[in-house]
């Protein structure tokens, strides 16, 4: 035999959130994306090959951004050991 309960009910998820002072949201509101998440961090000084291109003004320097992510999963929401990857300017 079954035993109907509230809880289980979708039509008593207002109700239950409400009861319990909480939200719905959605996995986007909640999770940051990996750029997002490591975006407060700024390159480090030993970051040779960062250091090099700038310094030689190269190509790879003048049209890609060095940018960190997070490379963790679940994405935390805020990373401070990012790694690093160039990606094209403008592409975030």
């Amino acid at each position: 035999m079954a035993i109907a309960c509230e809880c289980h009910s979708l039509r008593a998820l207002p109700h239950i959130l409400a009861q319990h002072d909480l939200k719905m949201s959605t996995p986007e509101q909640d999770n940051p994306d990996i750029w997002s998440s490591a975006a407060h961090n700024k390159v480090p000084d030993d970051a040779w090959e960062y250091q090099t291109r700038k310094a030689l003004n190269d190509a790879a320097y003048k049209g890609l951004d060095y940018v960190p992510y997070s490379s963790t999963m679940p994405v935390q929401p805020k990373t401070d050991e990012p790694k690093f990857m160039w990606k094209k300017k403008g592409a975030h």
